[in-house]
């Protein structure tokens, strides 16, 4: 199977995200419907049933490997989205910030956002791992009729991507590998919900602050690196023979 198809088939799953038809249609809570709150405000079967076909037709069409790496995205994103949003919601309950008729009350809906959020980041992700940029890149450069304006521009988006997908991602997924910064991030939100409810402020703050610091910093790292050659890039590009217009 071409790129072209495999990529017009993940769009095709994706579209759905966005416009929300047919996943809209099975609005039932069977499977999130035993209490008020999940019935109103959790996933739908809709919602469970797209997650479930977007995780099986990216290990068909991309493979494995592919949708573990999607999976680890998702998770990663809802870490600040879903479990961080969710945790100071907890926690301005529990202090008296806001009042909440039930502690719970903000569970059904982080968990809908965090079905979303490992439906659409796996599929997106592998759109982008299908689409060969790198053969792009090696087409406007063999042109032996020089590059226009446009190329030009697409060359400097084609060069960042290419960058993120074979350089700073693979750093990045190092990093959470070997040196794991959040080892204990699994346990340590049980911590922080306990530590909420017996009103220990100060451990609170410093351990979220920790692990908000530790992965803005890994964002923040992402984000240079993404753009750490465009300088060069730029006056390298923009010395590239231009493309002569043709004489009738």
């Amino acid at each position: 199977m071409i790129w072209k198809i495999k990529t017009l088939i993940l769009a095709i799953i994706l579209a759905p995200s966005f416009v929300g038809y047919p996943v809209t249609i099975f609005d039932s809570h069977i499977a999130f419907g035993w209490t008020e709150h999940l019935s109103s405000d959790g996933p739908t079967d809709g919602q469970l049933l797209y997650l479930a076909i977007s995780i099986l037709s990216i290990t068909l069409i991309c493979g494995l490997r592919t949708m573990l790496l999607g999976l680890t995205a998702g998770a990663l994103v809802s870490l600040s989205i879903v479990f961080a949003g969710g945790l100071v919601a907890f926690i301005k309950t529990k202090i008296g910030v806001v009042s909440a008729p039930s502690e719970f009350q903000y569970s059904a809906y982080y968990i809908a956002r965090l079905v979303n959020i490992i439906t659409v980041v796996p599929l997106a992700l592998s759109i982008f791992l299908t689409v060969p940029f790198l053969q792009f890149e090696r087409s406007i450069l063999s042109s032996n009729e020089g590059v226009s304006i446009r190329q030009k521009i697409l060359l400097m988006v084609v060069r960042v991507i290419n960058n993120i997908r074979y350089s700073v991602l693979p750093d990045i997924w190092s990093v959470l590998i070997e040196e794991n910064p959040n080892r204990n991030g699994g346990k340590d939100i049980g911590v922080y919900i306990n530590e909420a409810a017996d009103g220990k402020d100060a451990a609170l703050r410093k351990k979220l602050k920790k692990f908000i610091t530790t992965n803005m910093y890994i964002a923040a790292s992402g984000i240079a690196s993404s753009i750490e050659y465009v300088p060069l890039w730029a006056v390298e590009i923009s010395k590239l023979p231009a493309k002569q217009k043709r004489e009738d």
